[in-house]
Order: C-alpha cells, then sequence, then structure tokens
C-alpha cells in the first residue's frame, strides 16, 4: 500500500511536469487538407480563417505563431493580388523566423516584380524592376 502511494505521487509529480505544446496549431491540418483535396474559394477561405486565428490565438496564449503561419498567409495573399498585405506578412515570417529570410526572399522578389516598384541593385542605387 506504502508503495502505491508512492508511485502515485510520483505519477502526479510527473504529469505536472509535462511540456506544453509550444505551437497553437487550431484544425490546420484539417483545413489545409481540404484546400488540396478540393480547392476552391469556400476551402481557401477557411484555410485563411483558420491561419488568421492561429496568429490570434497565439499571441493570447503569448506563444509563438507556428514556422510558415505568416507565409502561408502572405501567399494566399499575394495569389488573391493583395501585394501590400503579402509583403507584410512575408515580413512578419522573416521577423519571427530569421531563418527563414533566404526563402522568403524569392518569392519577396516576385512581388517587388509584380508590383513594378523600384528596389535596389548591389550598389545600392535604386532601379525600376521590370514587369514580367
Amino acid at each position: 500500500m506504502k508503495h502505491s502511494i508512492i508511485l502515485f505521487c510520483f505519477l502526479i509529480g510527473l504529469a505536472g511536469c509535462a511540456p506544453t505544446a509550444l505551437y497553437y496549431w487550431d484544425n490546420y491540418p484539417q483545413t489545409l487538407y481540404k484546400t488540396v483535396e478540393n480547392p476552391g474559394p469556400e476551402s481557401m477561405a477557411s484555410h485563411q480563417e483558420t491561419l488568421l486565428r492561429i496568429i490570434e490565438q497565439s499571441a493570447k496564449w503569448g506563444r509563438s505563431v507556428p514556422p510558415g503561419v505568416y507565409y502561408e498567409l502572405g501567399y494566399i495573399s499575394y495569389q488573391e493580388g493583395r501585394l501590400d498585405e503579402a509583403a507584410t506578412f512575408f515580413e512578419l515570417e522573416v521577423e519571427t523566423y530569421p531563418e527563414a529570410a533566404v526563402f522568403v526572399d524569392s518569392y519577396r522578389q516576385m512581388l517587388t516584380r509584380s508590383a513594378g516598384t523600384t528596389e535596389e541593385d548591389p550598389d545600392g542605387e535604386e532601379v525600376e524592376s521590370e514587369k514580367d
């Protein structure tokens, strides 16, 4: 009996030390699957709502936004022609995860070309971007 009580207390102590999840994912896997399986405005809107809810809940609970969430919202915004919003989400991804800069920079360049804005050449001079 004495051993059972000690074992029970030990297990309760271990349960209290269980790590909490690092990121909040909401129902991301389900909405992503639906978007890939049945592409369309409804599934994309549902997935976009999930991504925005992930950001909102992560902030509410003091957690970091999971890697790729800002990027994915930026890509969706880019596809829908909301270039300023896409740039903002790409920037947030790099601010949150600096290691993502290499990946995100290729999309920033694509965004710059699409917008027809100016960018700096390697010498630091501003040059007009070419539209594709």
